[in-house]
């Protein structure tokens, strides 16, 4: 089973990605090394002038350098890369396998973590009935001499 679109002829020639080996004999039936890992996908151009082999690659080597991938790059890249669905599965096991974990913002320290105090949480309210006599409240009512001269 070729990985990312390679063809079987790619299997003779490509390394595995962890091990740096490379096969002997022809592709088992479930394209793996005798080992567990898988070669190196072949690059097939996708019109859009970088191989989307070499762009899956560069995102793999950008989550092992950081750690983690960002979930929204990830989802970018799916849209734009046309991959049938075993393509996908195939990417995500990499994911698997290196053990690069998607995260929302990839870590990073600029995130700041929200406080909250418990006073200020008890006088923030969504009650309308509330907000409308909070509101009221701040107006001063008419006295009973005001509401004779204006009536």
């Amino acid at each position: 089973m070729p990985r990312y679109g390679a063809t079987s002829d790619a299997w003779e020639t490509s390394p595995c990605h962890k091990c740096n080996s490379r096969p002997l004999g022809p592709a088992p039936i479930d394209g793996r090394f005798g080992h567990g890992c898988y070669p190196r996908a072949q690059a097939g151009d996708n019109g859009y002038g970088m191989a989307i082999d070499e762009r899956l690659q560069a995102l793999l080597e950008q989550g092992e350098e950081a750690g983690c991938l960002n979930l929204s790059a990830v989802n970018e890249f799916l849209q734009g890369a046309d991959l049938d669905e075993e393509q996908v599965e195939g990417f995500f096991e990499q994911l698997e396998e290196r053990q690069i974990p998607l995260t929302d913002d990839c870590a990073r320290p600029d995130a700041v973590e929200s406080t909250y105090v418990n006073g200020d949480l008890a006088v923030a309210t969504t009650d309308a009935l509330q907000l409308f006599l909070n509101e009221a409240g701040r107006y001063k009512l008419l006295t009973a001499q005001e509401e004779v001269e204006l009536a």
